[in-house]
């Protein structure tokens, strides 16, 4: 016999059928973008800063006999042009300008001829290291052996063991003489290295006021190296 649905029944068929009406339908899916690459780190190169050039006879000289301290502020700013008392040697300074005060490797020391510093008397660096550079290739710090090789053979200089120790007194006919002009010349000071490996006796026998070849066995053993260059200008 038939009988008919139940309500029950009815509403659970309907249940169902809405359950299935509402399943979620099937995303739509993008094919697969490759990843992105990682940001790759930038690198600055830096502002190649032009050569510093320090000589009587070159006219690249950043420093030249008619430079005067108003031309320094110019070209490097004020900021690096400061004035200050220069040392001259055995306990004497005299007023002067500094350029660079405050980089020990472009420090540069100037006196001027006279109060209007329009023209420099002498113009020095020392200590163990520069970026100034005399050509062909002077520098702080440069030894003796390099010394030799740039003027082509040996030359003469002062002894050890006071003020201007090391002084170079001719470069003996070697290509290095033409570091001069005839108004102007430049001096070239080397100093022993802190080697205790030399006898007392023998470093004495190479200081004071004489001069000595360059290729004398002592000073070659003091392995000594340049820690001062002076230009002097109107000698």
């Amino acid at each position: 016999m038939y009988r008919p649905a139940t309500p029950l029944i009815l509403l659970a068929l309907a249940a169902c059928g809405g359950a299935a009406d509402r399943s979620p339908a099937p995303r739509e899916t993008s094919a697969p973008t490759a990843a992105a690459a990682p940001e790759q780190p930038t690198t600055r190169q830096p502002a190649t800063e032009p050569p510093l050039i320090l000589s009587v006879v070159d006219s690249a000289s950043a420093v030249t006999a008619h430079t005067s301290a108003a031309d320094l502020v110019r070209r490097f700013g004020a900021t690096h042009v400061r004035a200050g008392d220069v040392d001259l040697g055995e306990g004497e300074t005299a007023p002067g300008t500094i350029l660079f005060p405050d980089d020990s490797l472009r420090r540069v020391e100037i006196v001027w001829t006279d109060s209007t510093r329009s023209a420099p008397a002498r113009v020095e660096i020392r200590g163990s290291a520069s970026r100034w550079t005399v050509p062909p290739g002077i520098s702080l710090g440069v030894s003796l052996d390099s010394l030799e090789r740039l003027n082509g053979r040996a030359f003469h200089l002062y002894g050890f063991g006071w003020d201007y120790e090391g002084t170079v007194s001719s470069w003996d006919g070697g290509k290095l003489a033409g570091l001069n002009a005839d108004s102007a010349r430049v001096l070239v000071r080397v100093g022993p290295s802190d080697d205790d490996s030399v006898p007392d006796a023998a470093a004495r026998s190479v200081s004071g006021e004489r001069t000595f070849p360059s290729d004398n066995p002592t000073i070659r053993r003091m392995r000594p190296t340049v820690y001062d260059i002076l230009l002097q200008f109107g000698r």
